[in-house]
């Protein structure tokens, strides 16, 4: 078991090699970073008679700091692209009917580049200043999220200096996964293992 000494000695280096990094602009959010996206969509037929349906299929969207640079590719039947009325987000579609007891799936592939953002802060500027009107899923009332915000924040009063020791905070401890229909609450980013923005609501 690692003593409790040897742990601050590498969480010390792991920030120090952070700091450098960022400084150097070589740190992944701050320059452009390339991924490739992969998916698969699986229906079975567990019925003894013929069922008909309908898949609808997520795409990554293709926005002023993340564009598909690699066109998607499709597996499985032909897919129809549409946009949801609310957000304007891009799906796929595919109608299918499937004899008893079978299975049709659909894959996909892409490559996405995703850009950093510049956000300009000023150095007076106030944490209050930055947040504006608390929105759902960014403010939160859960006394251990107000805990673990004002100890992350220590006696920084500078926003940027704030934002930054947030920032870190959720690259070192969060985890991106785990889909579900709607959004994940601030409480859960302190509990579950995986958090992940939501889906199409």
């Amino acid at each position: 078991m690692k003593s409790s000494a040897h742990k601050r000695l590498t969480s010390i280096l792991g920030q120090a090699r952070y700091s450098i990094k960022e400084r150097l602009g070589i740190a992944v959010y701050t320059r452009d970073a390339a991924y490739r996206v992969t998916g698969a969509v699986t229906f079975k037929n567990q019925e003894d008679r013929t069922c008909a349906g309908r898949v609808i299929i997520p795409i990554p969207q293709s926005i002023a700091y993340q564009k598909i640079v690699e066109p998607i590719k499709w597996e499985g039947s032909q897919v129809q692209i549409a946009r949801d009325t609310q957000f304007g987000n891009e799906f796929a579609y595919a109608d299918f009917s499937l004899d008893a007891h079978r299975q049709i799936t659909w894959r996909f592939s892409c490559v996405v580049k995703v850009s950093p953002r510049s956000v300009s802060l000023s150095r007076a500027g106030t944490l209050a200043q930055y947040a504006g009107t608390p929105k759902d899923g960014f403010a939160s009332q859960d006394p251990k999220v107000k805990a673990r915000a004002t100890a992350l924040r220590g006696s920084e009063i500078q926003c940027r200096h704030i934002l930054r020791q947030f920032n870190e905070y959720v690259i070192r401890s969060l985890r991106y996964g785990n889909p579900q229909r709607g959004l994940y609450s601030a409480s859960d980013a302190l509990s579950l293992p995986e958090v992940d923005c939501g889906g199409f609501d």
